[in-house]
């Protein structure tokens, strides 16, 4: 077997003479890298049992099955929304994020302690006991009097605190429905963490992560839905034209990309949506209910892309909040599928290893 080439997926394109190669595979078992020049040939190894299957003119193109070898039937590792999520439960979370958290003393003035809060721009302050060091209860900044702190703390409820070790993902949901919450790391509280750390670099990265597997999802069912790329009799002409001008755009760089690859993510929403029978499978719900979670998803993908300093938009955090948990829902839906989809297309003879 080739270098570098593995059954079912696409060898990395280079130049040679400035002619683009792809490597394809036909019955009698020879391979070719084919040219518009010309063809050159050369023998491949029989595998395991592969060598056994018909595969006539099969392209090995990552393109073709992103998540499952086309020949081998196997699930790539690295493409279940499952593997996705225990990565950024492993790697975010709020030790990514959240900022120490200042405290004063039991016996120091709500006055002085106030005027450092309005200077810091802080609306919450812990309350430390200078004996054991542990954090033992807190004062909103807007409840400081003239008297000790001690007289207007409150105890920390047990809704407001989460471990440094929760994941970003839980964290979106709980700051939906409270603007900040008390960091538990070790023995005690230690820090904060309030929604204006959701825009953080850490939080963008999941989210962009997250919108960007839809779009993968998207495409990869509009191409199973309508192969031969009869998805172009729904577009209208101007969109159609927005895809085609992209395409030629992109092989004028000499880069090989389908038709498919150059719709938009609204393209593709709209393409979904109007599918009753995806929208079954995907368990979108109605047509409404579809369109407008797509589409909250899709403004989700414009904000975060473009770094723009408001995530939330118009909505506020519980929408936020919904609109992430529909995304999770919908990939986690969607790769059940997918995984049907690799069981079907299992290739027949494979060992067990497969």
């Amino acid at each position: 077997m080739l270098k570098g080439a593995s059954l079912g997926m696409r060898v990395d394109r280079g130049r040679l003479n400035n002619t683009r190669l792809l490597l394809t595979v036909n019955a009698s078992g020879a391979s070719s890298f084919g040219s518009r020049h010309r063809p050159l040939t050369c023998p491949v190894a029989e595998t395991q049992n592969v060598s056994t299957l018909k595969m006539k003119g099969l392209a090995l193109d990552m393109g073709f099955e992103l998540w499952t070898s086309p020949v081998t039937g196997y699930r790539r590792r690295g493409t279940r929304a499952n593997e996705f999520r225990a990565l950024f439960e492993k790697g975010l979370t709020v030790s990514a994020i959240y900022e120490p958290l200042r405290c004063c003393k039991p016996s120091d003035l709500g006055t002085h302690v106030r005027e450092e809060l309005e200077r810091l721009e802080f609306d919450v302050v812990g309350v430390r006991d200078p004996d054991s060091g542990s954090v033992i209860g807190w004062v909103p900044r807007d409840l400081l009097k003239e008297d000790e702190c001690s007289n207007s703390m409150e105890s920390v409820p047990p809704g407001h605190l989460v471990s440094d070790s929760t994941p970003l993902m839980d964290l979106l949901e709980v700051l939906a429905s409270r603007e900040w919450a008390f960091v538990v790391a070790g023995h005690g509280i230690t820090g904060i963490v309030t929604r204006a750390d959701l825009l953080k670099p850490p939080v963008r990265a999941l989210l962009f992560g997250l919108l960007s597997l839809l779009e993968i999802h998207l495409t990869y069912w509009v191409g199973k839905r309508f192969p031969d790329d009869s998805w172009t009799e729904k577009l209208s002409d101007a969109r159609l034209e927005l895809a085609k001008g992209l395409q030629a755009q992109r092989v004028d760089r000499n880069e090989e990309i389908t038709l498919l690859d150059c719709l938009q993510l609204c393209d593709k929403r709209d393409l979904v949506v109007d599918d009753d029978e995806l929208r079954e499978r995907l368990g979108l719900g109605s047509k409404r209910e579809a369109e407008r979670f797509l589409s909250r998803a899709q403004k989700l993908r414009d904000r975060v892309a473009h770094a723009q300093e408001d995530i939330v938009g118009d909505g506020g955090w519980q929408r936020l909040a919904d609109t992430i948990q529909f995304l999770e829902q919908f990939l986690m839906a969607s790769d059940r599928e997918v995984e049907v989809e690799a069981q079907r297309g299992q290739a027949p003879n494979l060992p067990a290893a497969f």
